[in-house]
């Protein structure tokens, strides 16, 4: 998705960028989470129109489709708007 959005914007990125973010993602301890998921456990802003958000209105912008991304973000909105 991220790669999509960088060749519709023209941003180049190193070739090795997934294998680079994955090597870090399986790094992490398993007990590690998010900001965004300490915020809505906590109940304090989210960073979500931010990330989530902001996704879905570049995709848009891009024409570049992210269905997956856009209902997960309805779906956490909805959640923390209760």
């Amino acid at each position: 998705m991220g790669l999509c959005f960088n060749r519709a914007l023209g941003i180049s990125q190193p070739e090795d960028i997934v294998e680079r973010s994955m090597k870090i993602m399986w790094a992490m301890k398993d007990e590690g989470t998010s900001s965004l998921k300490r915020d809505i456990q906590a109940g304090v802003a989210s960073e979500i129109e931010m990330f989530g958000g902001e996704i879905c209105r570049l995709a848009a912008t891009c024409g570049v489709k992210v269905p997956m991304s856009c209902k997960a973000y309805e779906a956490l909105k909805s959640k923390i708007q209760g």
